[in-house]
């Protein structure tokens, strides 16, 4: 199954930390979490403080590192497997999708993921 994948971070740069995460599966299933222990506002350039921080609703969908884990993780293991990712940006996205996937340096046991990352950009 395709899960299209979207997040938001800091800057553009090798620093970067993760605000949001956002997967949307071909089937329609829906994952959106905003981190609340990941970053400072110091750390976002100009244009995220502007633009991306006003439009957060952390009292809805705010979840610290372990949680977001633990919910992705609970997220993912109701899909159908093999799971493939796709994002316009997999160069910044894939890392951020795998510290909430990736725990303890292994993929849960029930979820079987795709070594492939779309670009949809390219495809």
């Amino acid at each position: 199954m395709k899960l299209f994948l979207d997040c938001e971070f800091t800057q553009l740069n090798r620093d970067t930390k993760l605000i949001s995460l956002a997967l949307v599966s071909e089937a329609g299933h829906e994952y959106y979490v905003e981190l609340t222990d990941t970053y400072l506002v110091g750390d976002c350039s100009d244009f995220v403080i502007q633009n991306v921080l006003p439009q957060l609703n952390l009292a809805a969908h705010g979840q610290t590192l372990v949680e977001a884990q633990t919910s992705l993780l609970a997220f993912l293991s109701h899909l159908e497997v093999p799971l493939e990712i796709c994002s316009d940006a997999p160069e910044w996205d894939w890392d951020f999708f795998c510290q909430l996937a990736y725990v303890n340096h292994r993929w849960p046991a029930d979820i079987s993921i795709s070594n492939r990352v779309d670009d949809i950009c390219s495809a």
